[in-house]
């Protein structure tokens, strides 16, 4: 069965063609190199037991639009000001929901003016309903 070709880079702001991994040669990960501070800073046993909490408070169910939640996202960024493990900062959200809502996140932080994307407009009508 033939490969799917790569595609672009996805280093931010990078435009080169990925050679493996979703990088490109000048963008792959060092084998030596350390995992990130976020990485370092997360105590994976108490974010589960959070994760986990969230899920069952919201009946495993998207508080977005009641599909099967498979995601856990912080309501408000912890980059933000936002809780990393308080369950009041959580929602159980599906992988659609969460990929719009993310989408929307980096557009404000960016700073992007422009007209909403297909994933905003989206995000808003199953927020509105």
């Amino acid at each position: 069965m033939p490969i799917r070709p790569q595609g672009r880079c996805t280093k931010a702001g990078c435009k080169a063609k990925a050679v493996t991994m979703g990088r490109c040669a000048d963008h792959q990960p060092k084998p030596w190199a350390r995992p990130s501070a976020h990485t370092q800073t997360i105590d994976h046993a108490r974010w589960s037991v959070a994760r986990q909490a969230a899920l069952a408070r919201d009946g495993r169910q998207c508080v977005r639009c009641g599909a099967k939640a498979t995601e856990v996202d912080h309501i408000w960024e912890v980059a933000d000001g936002g809780s990393l493990y308080g369950t009041s900062n959580l929602q159980s959200l599906c992988h659609a929901c969460h990929q719009a809502k993310t989408a929307i996140a980096r557009r404000r932080r960016a700073g992007d003016t422009g007209e909403p994307s297909l994933a905003a407009r989206l995000f808003d009508q199953i927020e509105g309903d």
